[in-house]
Order: structure tokens, then C-alpha cells, then sequence
């Protein structure tokens, strides 16, 4: 198939060039060339130049030229799918999509599978994160009502958490640092009791589903969970990066509301969000796909932490940092309101709220690990039983 990627330069687009090149078939980007993260593949990759949101550009890409497919990885609104579905209706035989197991929000239900409902105001998530759960419920129900009503060929894939090469998550969003904390013996903080699940996915299983997803008629009018083979609680989460290291690791809990007391900013992920459970059902990708994972979290996160290693992309935790004065201003907290105390102890320790920096996605000019990739130029990984 020739696949046009409207994207395709950022963190998802080149594990998908690089998964559909495996396969056969003829990766094709359509983008601003804004964003330059190299492409993992070692033969010429074409792009046009053109702006989704800007009427006529991707018009005139499919008037000029036939495509069998396309794959969306930047709707995050009506605005932007709208006019997208209506400039290619017709002419594709595939549109895939990538949503977000974020158009759920507040599970009623673990794991959720695909006809879990989607997100309302008795289900949002507090602050500002249940925007892009919202625009994400939006452009799904804009195509699968284009598929309902003409036919039109959507495909929808729902990643959870997704992680690897250059991107790991942690309670404070795409961030490595509690990787260097785990290195020099030093506590990582995980909200309440650290028993929120979660269930990420290595990357390069994510380009897989996409792959098989194009491939197979069975998945037109679909929607897929696309999620690592398990969920696990947060203190999981972070002794598997531990085992991964070879190294212990001590998890400290802390109250969500203490930890939004003393950083709104900083903590807004870890007070607001993974409180609650994110696991999902995945058996449709084997059902209906024939995808079985091949990266477990151990295996992931050790191909993730030796490729920023490789490419000195660990953040490094200071002597100063955020996470220990969060964890000594819990333990020599006094009584009363967690958020009260949360402020409390900002107010005495001078401590300033701010965001955390994050670890770029990936190095200029980076290729996989030769410990990721085998001779066939297929990544490395022990597929999970």
C-alpha cells in the first residue's frame, strides 16, 4: 500500500515509517516540516510540505495522486477532522486514526474494552487534561458517523500510555528523571497509595497495530484498544523500571491533595490523573488483528533506558530536587488538611511551582541501538506469552 502520514515527524511517525517499510509497503509524509525527529530507516522517505488546517493543502496532495491510505496521528478536534474526512471521501481506501483511550475518561468499568462509553461531565477528568479527552471523543464520533452514513473507511486506534526509544512517562508526565533517582538510591513519589493502574505500550508494538490494522478488512468501522499486555499499579510500574536497572527502588507514597498543595503545577498529573485506574482490554487486537505483543514492561523499559543512555537523554535528578523536598516536606508534615499542609510545607521549604522540564523525544540523527534492531532490521524484543 502507499500510506500518506499526515505527520509522521515527531514520536509515533517514525516507528511507523519504519514498521511500514518492514511490511512493504511506501510510507508517504505530509507535513509542515516544523518537527525533524530522524527517520529510523536507512532508504529515502518522501515528504510534501503542506498544512492540514489550511484549506486546499491536502486537497491538491490527493487530486494530484492516489493514495491507499491514510494515517491521521495529529486530530485532536472536529476543527481538525471535519474538513479532513470531507477532502477524502472517496479517494482512500483506508483512514486511520489515532485517538486515546483518554476518550473514555473516568473508567465505570477494568479493564475497559471498545464499547466502553465515552467521556461526559460525570466522568471528566479534573483540570485541564479532560480537554484533550474531549477532542479526542469528538473526532471519533465525527468518523465512525462518516462511516455510518457513506461508508467512509475509518479506522480508529485508542493508544494508552505510549513509551520507548527517546520518551518515557512518569508521574510528572514525559519526564526520565526518577530513572537517575532510582540510579543514586533515591525514593520516586507515587500519589496516594501508588495503586492507580496503568497500562502502557512500547511504541514499536503501537506501529505494529497501526501496520496490521491497514492490512486487515475486518477492521474498517472499527475501533481499537491499543495497550501493553498488562496494567499494573504505579509501584509496579516503577519496580519494573528497578528490575530493568538491576538496581531496588523505594516508592514513597504521598496524598494526591498534598502533592497538589504543595505544586499545582508540577504535580498537576500525579494529583489529578493517575489516581484513577487506566486498564484496558486488548483481546480485540488478537481477535481481529493477529497481533500479539512483543514487549513486555521489563523488556520495553530496558530497550528504552539503554537507547537514552546510548544518547545521554537521562535527565539528571540535582541534589535540590522537586521529588526530595516534596518527600521531606511529607514526612515532617503535621496534622490537619493534606492540600493545606501541601501549601504549608511549600510556604516554609521557599519551594517555587513550576513545570517540569521534559526530556526531548529523541537526538538529531539517531538510528536504533544495535542491541534494538536484529540483522533483518526487525526491532529486537522477546514477544509475551
Amino acid at each position: 500500500m502507499k500510506v500518506l502520514i499526515i505527520g509522521g515527524r515527531r514520536y509515533l511517525g517514525p516507528r511507523l515509517v519504519h514498521a511500514l517499510l518492514v511490511r512493504g509497503h511506501e510510507p508517504v509524509l505530509f507535513n509542515r516540516g516544523r518537527s525533524n525527529a530522524p527517520l529510523p530507516v536507512d532508504r529515502p522517505v518522501r515528504e510534501i510540505r503542506g498544512d492540514r488546517n489550511r484549506p486546499g493543502d491536502l486537497a491538491s496532495v490527493v487530486e494530484e495522486e492516489s493514495f491507499d491510505a491514510v494515517v491521521d496521528t495529529q486530530a485532536f478536534g472536529a476543527d481538525d477532522t471535519e474538513p479532513v474526512v470531507r477532502t477524502l471521501s472517496g479517494r482512500i481506501g483506508r483512514y486511520l486514526v489515532i485517538s486515546s483511550v483518554a476518550c473514555y475518561g473516568r473508567l465505570l468499568r477494568v479493564p475497559a474494552d471498545e464499547t466502553h462509553p465515552y467521556t461526559d461531565d460525570a466522568r471528566a477528568f479534573p483540570g485541564g487534561g479532560n480537554d484533550y479527552a474531549v477532542g479526542k471523543r469528538d473526532v471519533e464520533q465525527i468518523v465512525l458517523a462518516a462511516h455510518r452514513e457513506s461508508g467512509f473507511p475509518a479506522i480508529i486506534i485508542r493508544p494508552s500510555v505510549s513509551y520507548g526509544y527517546g520518551r518515557l512517562f512518569s508521574v510528572w508526565g514525559y519526564s526520565n528523571r526518577h530513572v537517575d533517582r532510582i540510579r543514586k538510591g533515591r525514593a520516586v513519589i507515587a500519589p496516594d497509595t501508588g495503586e492507580g493502574l496503568i497500562q502502557p505500550v512500547y511504541i514499536d508494538d503501537e506501529a505494529e497495530v497501526i501496520v496490521l490494522a491497514l492490512e486487515t478488512d475486518g477492521s474498517l468501522g472499527e475501533a481499537f484498544n491499543c495497550a501493553g499486555p498488562v496494567a499494573v499499579p504505579l509501584w509496579q510500574y516503577f519496580r519494573a523500571h528497578a528490575d530493568a536497572l538491576g538496581l531496588p527502588v523505594e516508592v514513597v507514597e504521598i496524598p494526591a491533595a498534598f502533592l497538589g498543595g504543595f505544586d499545582p503545577m508540577r504535580c498537576t498529573r500525579a494529583s489529578e490523573n493517575l489516581v484513577f485506574n487506566h486498564a484496558y482490554d486488548v483481546l480485540k487486537l488478537k481477535r481481529v488483528l493477529g497481533f500479539e505483543h512483543r514487549f513486555g514492561l521489563e523488556a520495553g523499559l530496558a530497550a528504552t533506558i539503554a537507547f537514552q543512555d546510548q544518547w545521554h537523554l537521562i535527565e539528571p535528578s540535582e541534589a535540590d530536587d522537586p521529588d526530595d523536598r516534596l518527600i521531606g516536606a511529607w514526612q515532617t508534615r503535621g496534622n490537619g488538611d493534606p492540600a493545606a499542609l501541601g501549601e504549608q510545607a511549600r510556604r516554609a521549604c521557599g519551594h517555587e511551582p513550576g513545570p517540569i522540564p521534559l526530556t526531548p523525544w529523541a537526538p538529531d540523527h539517531y538510528r536504533p541501538a544495535p542491541h534494538q534492531v536484529r540483522p533483518d532490521g526487525e526491532p529486537r524484543g522477546p514477544r509475551v506469552k
